[in-house]
């Protein structure tokens, strides 16, 4: 059996004549006219399931209907036994559900993951307030301000009361880039004055 063309057009599926003449070994031309008479016996617009299709490269185009189910089935209802069946036997392959395949389901995946990053990329530069602010200070450049280094141990304990007494009073954490870390926080001078460090004057030295 030749391959069934299904157009989707939106959550509808369709089937052309041509499809229809391919299944019953009709001529295009016939079902063409099968098509036009039936939907006007019953008072249905052929028109609107008219289309036209270009054939490929320098062939031209022709015109061909695309019927949703209802009126497919409508139209072949004429058609002998045999030829009923192939379309019925078509269509109930088209509307079962088929498991998609591991290529399928890789590339829907891929295409995910891509649209994730793309969106992760235009997130990103909003979330990260740089630390262009000359109130704002990481844990290691308010060390430096006071003259002091200060290990990582100590450092991460530091930047988790400083970011406590951010969120308890409302303080907005900004965002630096570290050369080693990348985007590390940086805390409102505020913060470190009620951590009891006053890196105000500090910062005037």
């Amino acid at each position: 059996m030749k391959e069934l063309k299904v157009i989707i057009n939106g959550s509808n599926k369709t089937m052309s004549s041509v499809d229809i003449a391919k299944l019953t070994g009709k001529n295009h031309f016939d079902v063409l006219r099968d098509i036009r008479n039936t939907l006007e016996a019953t008072d249905i617009d052929a028109s609107k399931f008219a289309c036209i299709e270009t054939k490929g490269l320098n062939k031209g185009k022709i015109k061909l209907y695309t019927l949703p189910r209802r009126e497919c089935d409508l139209v072949v209802s004429g058609y002998v036994p045999k030829y009923r069946l192939a379309i019925i036997d078509r269509w109930h392959e088209i509307e079962t559900p088929r498991p998609m395949t591991l290529i399928e389901s890789t590339r829907l995946l891929l295409e995910a993951l891509e649209e994730k990053e793309a969106l992760e990329a235009k997130i990103e530069p909003m979330q990260i307030k740089l630390d262009h602010h000359n109130c704002h200070a990481t844990v290691t450049k308010g060390y430096g301000l006071q003259g002091k280094a200060i290990n990582l141990v100590d450092a991460a304990k530091i930047g988790r009361k400083l970011s406590r007494i951010s969120r308890e009073h409302n303080i907005t954490i900004y965002k630096a880039l570290h050369e080693r870390w990348g985007a590390v926080n940086s805390y409102h001078f505020d913060a470190w004055v009620e951590l009891g460090v006053d890196l105000y004057e500090c910062d005037k030295v």
